[in-house]
Protein backbone atom coordinates (compact mmCIF):
# COMPACT_ATOMS: atom_id res chain seq x y z
CA UNK A 1 0.00 0.00 0.00
CA UNK A 2 0.90 3.24 -0.95
CA UNK A 3 0.58 6.48 1.37
CA UNK A 4 -1.72 8.99 0.26
CA UNK A 5 0.07 11.04 -2.78
CA UNK A 6 -0.95 15.53 -2.80
CA UNK A 7 -1.16 16.91 -5.77
CA UNK A 8 -2.35 20.09 -6.82
CA UNK A 9 -5.48 19.99 -4.18
CA UNK A 10 -6.28 16.84 -4.10
CA UNK A 11 -5.29 13.28 -2.81
CA UNK A 12 -4.86 9.82 -3.68
CA UNK A 13 -5.09 7.07 -1.51
CA UNK A 14 -4.93 3.42 -2.44
CA UNK A 15 -5.35 0.47 -0.65
CA UNK A 16 -3.24 -2.73 -1.30
CA UNK A 17 -4.24 -5.62 -3.51
CA UNK A 18 -6.30 -7.93 -2.46
CA UNK A 19 -7.91 -11.10 -3.01
CA UNK A 20 -11.08 -10.90 -4.90
CA UNK A 21 -13.21 -12.00 -1.74
CA UNK A 22 -11.27 -9.76 0.65
CA UNK A 23 -13.43 -6.45 2.10
CA UNK A 24 -11.17 -3.16 2.08
CA UNK A 25 -11.11 -0.63 5.17
CA UNK A 26 -8.98 2.37 4.00
CA UNK A 27 -8.72 5.18 6.00
CA UNK A 28 -8.64 8.77 3.97
CA UNK A 29 -8.30 12.96 4.80
CA UNK A 30 -11.49 13.91 5.97
CA UNK A 31 -10.15 17.49 5.59
CA UNK A 32 -11.33 17.01 1.71
CA UNK A 33 -15.08 16.57 1.18
CA UNK A 34 -15.61 15.99 -2.30
CA UNK A 35 -14.42 12.33 -2.52
CA UNK A 36 -13.96 9.67 -5.80
CA UNK A 37 -14.02 5.74 -5.67
CA UNK A 38 -12.91 3.29 -8.11
CA UNK A 39 -12.20 -0.53 -7.91
CA UNK A 40 -9.53 -2.16 -9.99
CA UNK A 41 -9.42 -5.41 -10.71
CA UNK A 42 -6.26 -8.03 -11.34
CA UNK A 43 -5.20 -11.66 -12.68
CA UNK A 44 -2.22 -11.63 -10.11
CA UNK A 45 -1.03 -10.80 -6.65
CA UNK A 46 0.85 -7.99 -7.67
CA UNK A 47 -1.92 -5.98 -9.49
CA UNK A 48 0.49 -5.36 -12.29
CA UNK A 49 -2.38 -7.60 -14.55
CA UNK A 50 -5.22 -5.77 -15.18
CA UNK A 51 -8.37 -8.59 -15.32
CA UNK A 52 -11.88 -7.40 -16.10
CA UNK A 53 -14.84 -9.45 -14.09
CA UNK A 54 -17.67 -11.18 -15.92
CA UNK A 55 -19.64 -10.67 -12.49
CA UNK A 56 -20.23 -9.36 -9.19
CA UNK A 57 -20.78 -6.22 -7.27
CA UNK A 58 -18.74 -4.12 -4.39
CA UNK A 59 -21.09 -2.74 -1.52
CA UNK A 60 -19.32 0.69 -0.44
CA UNK A 61 -19.36 2.54 3.17
CA UNK A 62 -18.55 5.73 4.62
CA UNK A 63 -17.43 6.85 7.87
CA UNK A 64 -17.97 10.86 8.06
CA UNK A 65 -17.11 12.68 10.97
CA UNK A 66 -20.79 13.21 11.82
CA UNK A 67 -21.43 9.19 11.45
CA UNK A 68 -17.97 7.77 13.41
CA UNK A 69 -17.66 5.38 14.56
CA UNK A 70 -20.65 3.83 12.59
CA UNK A 71 -20.57 3.40 8.68
CA UNK A 72 -22.81 4.55 6.38
CA UNK A 73 -23.90 4.27 2.08
CA UNK A 74 -23.03 7.16 -0.03
CA UNK A 75 -25.63 8.37 -2.18
CA UNK A 76 -24.82 5.64 -4.51
CA UNK A 77 -23.24 2.66 -2.79
CA UNK A 78 -22.67 -0.30 -5.21
CA UNK A 79 -20.30 -0.76 -7.99
CA UNK A 80 -21.02 -3.46 -10.35
CA UNK A 81 -17.74 -5.36 -11.04
CA UNK A 82 -18.17 -6.07 -14.53
CA UNK A 83 -18.59 -2.70 -15.64
CA UNK A 84 -17.11 -0.52 -12.88
CA UNK A 85 -17.83 2.92 -12.71
CA UNK A 86 -16.45 6.14 -10.25
CA UNK A 87 -18.86 6.28 -7.31
CA UNK A 88 -18.73 9.80 -5.51
CA UNK A 89 -19.61 11.82 -2.68
CA UNK A 90 -19.61 15.23 -0.67
CA UNK A 91 -18.55 14.42 3.24
CA UNK A 92 -16.20 14.78 5.52
CA UNK A 93 -14.46 10.67 5.42
CA UNK A 94 -12.39 9.61 7.25
CA UNK A 95 -12.89 5.68 6.23
CA UNK A 96 -13.83 3.78 3.32
CA UNK A 97 -14.96 0.66 3.28
CA UNK A 98 -15.88 -1.64 0.16
CA UNK A 99 -16.98 -5.05 0.31
CA UNK A 100 -16.69 -7.40 -2.96
CA UNK A 101 -19.83 -10.35 -3.60
CA UNK A 102 -19.79 -12.70 -5.96
CA UNK A 103 -17.00 -11.29 -7.97
CA UNK A 104 -15.56 -13.55 -10.83
CA UNK A 105 -13.18 -13.62 -13.36
CA UNK A 106 -10.78 -11.56 -11.51
CA UNK A 107 -8.66 -12.77 -8.54
CA UNK A 108 -7.66 -9.43 -6.56
CA UNK A 109 -8.78 -6.26 -6.40
CA UNK A 110 -7.79 -2.69 -4.35
CA UNK A 111 -9.50 0.57 -4.50
CA UNK A 112 -8.37 4.07 -4.92
CA UNK A 113 -9.62 6.94 -3.52
CA UNK A 114 -8.96 10.47 -4.75
CA UNK A 115 -10.24 13.49 -2.39
CA UNK A 116 -10.40 17.54 -3.18
CA UNK A 117 -11.70 20.49 -1.87
CA UNK A 118 -13.94 21.36 -4.52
Amino acid sequence: MSGPRYDTGFAVFESPVVSAATAIKLGIDAGKTHCFLGAKFYSDAAGETPATPTGGTIAVDIQTLNSSPAYEPPPVSTIDASNPATLSWAANTDSVRATPSGVAGAAYWRILVTCNWT
